[in-house]
């Protein structure tokens, strides 16, 4: 038999393109073509009619002729599914289930394809396009057949998975370690089952077993598990050294994941360490009262906690000092005195405890009460502090010569706090060190007289005689 010179789909592809009408080029091919009547394929000897130009067009010039029709269409769009297969391809006549709209950009013709007979044309426009639409149209049929698969030997499947997820999320207290984690395994592989097979239709594990027996033994097993954690949960909920949700929400919020961690390998209760992690408003204000009477300091109280502030007051008085005002950050209290005060009932603290990590405010009020109770010490040395507002600087005055240097207010009020519980000796001793540190300049009167801040600095000093 002598071979096709033109397949169908070839022959209704030209009859309805502008290309082939080019009589000059093509003779007449198009109206040959137009003419031919039941016929799947032809051969050139099928065609007798055909002139000289055509025969050139459908031999050695077939492939630039192919080619250049195909230039004029381009893939519209995918049509529906027709599971009926009523619809036909234009070009082959074949019923098919998914059909291309290919338009053509000159005489506005538009062609119904089959997915098969539009491979045939891989140069079209928006070929590759369309394909990736009719590939995701096939994928997510398949995708429904097989959910509608697994409803149909779980109608409950989505209930049961999404009933797993809030029973993980909505536990009261931290299970121990070994039992949570094979919850939350047991949890993920119900939902690994489910997914693999419905949008990959394959199981995520290898397994005798199939995807339907993987979730019912993944189902039974997260059953008997949960009835194990609700023992666990009934029998601890009230023990006040069990992490609770609340607590464990706070930790996670706070980028303190390993602190649970440790706490369901704990066995979901609290040791010195894992407690000490715990700062949040909330759980501090529970135990404040506890916290404030293991306190034995008669020098420093704790006063009550700033609203939704991370910080608590402890207040000096000491001598004839009156209140100075320092801040315990939670963190820093729950870590070194909270903790051991939640644990040990007969743990207390004092000042040493409490200095040790509170830091002093440094505010005027606090200053101007250390400056207060050293003024005699101050002229005793023959020195004087005076306060710059205008600066927020702390001037040391040297009576002898009115001379001058400045000092920090935050770096004097740190350095102070260390000495604030010694004796009056030890306290001169530090102010003296002070005086004659060489690690900022002084200024003489004339050198003040040039500045232009002399006559500011006499009037500072006399202010703070007129206090004295």
């Amino acid at each position: 038999m002598a071979k096709a010179i033109l397949t169908l789909d070839e022959i209704n592809l030209l009859r309805h393109s502008e290309e082939p009408k080019n009589t000059k080029l093509y003779g007449n091919l198009y109206e040959t073509l137009n003419n031919l009547k039941n016929t799947k394929a032809v051969t050139l000897g099928m065609i007798p009619e055909l002139d000289e130009a055509g025969v050139a067009a459908l031999t050695y010039n077939k492939k630039s002729l192919i080619d250049t029709v195909i230039k004029e269409w381009y893939a519209e769009r995918v049509s529906e599914e027709d599971p009926d297969k009523k619809v036909r391809c234009g070009l082959c006549n074949t019923p098919n289930k998914y059909l291309y709209f290919i338009r053509n950009r000159l005489n506005g013709q538009t062609l119904n394809v089959g997915s098969s007979c539009i491979t045939k044309f891989p140069g079209m426009e928006g070929y590759i396009e369309q394909k990736k639409q009719m590939s995701q149209i096939h994928k997510n049929h398949r995708i429904a057949a097989r959910r509608m698969e697994f409803h149909k030997r779980f109608p409950d499947v989505e209930e049961t998975i999404s009933n797993a997820d809030n029973y993980m999320d909505s536990l009261p207290i931290v299970l121990p370690a070994e039992l949570y984690n094979k919850l939350k395994n047991t949890g993920n592989r119900m939902h690994a089952v489910y997914n693999v097979y419905v949008n990959e239709g394959k199981k995520p594990i290898q397994s005798a077993l199939d995807s339907f027996e993987l979730f019912e033994l993944a189902k039974t097993q997260f059953s008997l598990l949960s009835k194990d954690a609700d023992g666990f949960i009934t029998e601890n909920q009230g023990n006040p050294l069990i992490c609770k949700k609340s607590e464990v929400d706070w930790l996670l919020l706070h980028h303190k994941k390993s602190t649970v961690q440790r706490i369901a390998e704990n066995g979901g209760k609290y040791n010195e360490y894992t407690l000490g992690a715990v700062s949040s408003y909330d759980f501090v204000k529970s135990y404040i009262k506890l916290f404030i009477e293991r306190n034995r300091s008669k020098l420093i109280k704790l006063k009550t906690m700033n609203d939704r502030t991370l910080n608590f007051q402890a207040v000096l008085s000491m001598r004839e000092y009156p209140q100075i005002q320092y801040t315990i950050k939670f963190s820093d209290f729950m870590k070194q005195i909270g903790a051991k005060c939640i644990l040990d009932e007969e743990y207390t603290y004092s000042e040493k405890e409490l200095l040790g990590i509170a830091q002093i405010n440094r505010t005027y009020e606090n200053l101007n009460t250390i400056l207060g109770y050293i003024a005699s010490i101050m002229k005793k040395l023959e020195y004087a502090f005076l306060i710059d507002s205008d600066s927020e600087e702390l001037i040391l005055y040297r009576r002898k010569d009115q001379a001058i240097r400045t000092i920090q207010i935050s770096r004097f009020l740190d350095g102070y706090n260390k000495h604030i519980l010694d004796p009056d000796d030890k306290i001169e001793k530090y102010l003296k060190n002070v005086t004659l540190s060489k690690n900022s300049k002084w200024y003489s009167y004339g050198r003040q007289v040039q500045l232009g801040i002399a006559n500011k600095i006499a009037k500072l000093y006399k202010q703070q005689i007129q206090e004295q």
